[in-house]
């Protein structure tokens, strides 16, 4: 469907819910279960994650990788605007060993394709009425063309927030820990292991510090 017969259809539609984020200004709106408007103001330098999102989520379906469907975005005065499909389902409280396969499935996947979120914490991923698991905010996510140096270290700080954003449960943590390097080519896993270990070290020194530095002041 194009982008303007949804937002001349939309304005027919009932509010189901809508948030407002204090942080950044970001005005979120459901529409009867169907589409998600996502705003910005026009004076919020934020606005230029609905192009990052647009392209991320394009990138993955072109590679077949599920995400939400989004239908595009606007940008002018007014503000910016990004329409996206509506997917119903609630963020795990708690992870089994079972959801925790699909977590790792689902991040191998996204790296597989280049593809490393950012922004990994619990609200973005939630459960399906079907009970997949699904990523559903993009817009701090980047494309590495070329799987470089940056690239690991950026997955390798993703792989240590799912630890202490989304698995918090060591036991099943190391679950989906085993499984993801268990996804990726033979010749890596070895390495990676290694090189993750390291930098989940070096970012946990790094929190600690931030934690006992904020305590001091």
């Amino acid at each position: 469907m194009h982008l303007q017969e949804i937002e001349k259809k939309i304005t027919n539609m009932d509010v189901k819910s809508e948030f407002i984020s204090k942080k950044d200004g970001r005005i979120t709106t459901i529409f009867e279960s169907l589409y998600v408007l996502k705003k910005f103001a026009p004076n919020k330098v934020h606005k230029n994650e609905w192009v990052i999102e647009y392209d991320v989520i394009a990138h993955l379906k072109n590679n077949n990788v599920l995400a939400p469907s989004c239908y595009g975005y606007r940008i002018d005065n007014s503000g910016a605007y990004l329409f996206k499909e509506y997917v119903p389902g609630q963020p795990l409280e708690n992870y089994t060993k079972e959801t925790a396969l699909q977590l790792a499935l689902m991040f191998s996947k996204f790296h597989a394709t280049g593809v490393v979120t950012c922004d990994a914490h619990n609200d973005n991923v939630i459960q399906t009425l079907g009970g997949e698991l699904l990523f559903i905010d993009f817009g701090k996510a980047i494309i590495f063309k070329k799987k470089n140096l940056l690239f690991y270290f950026k997955a390798a700080r993703e792989i240590f927030f799912i630890k202490t954003k989304i698995i918090k449960d060591n036991v099943t943590y190391q679950d989906f820990l085993k499984s993801y390097i268990a996804l990726q080519p033979d010749k890596q896993r070895r390495i990676l292991r290694t090189f993750f270990a390291g930098c989940n070290s070096i970012l946990h020194l790094r929190e600690n510090f931030r934690q006992k530095y904020k305590k001091s002041k």
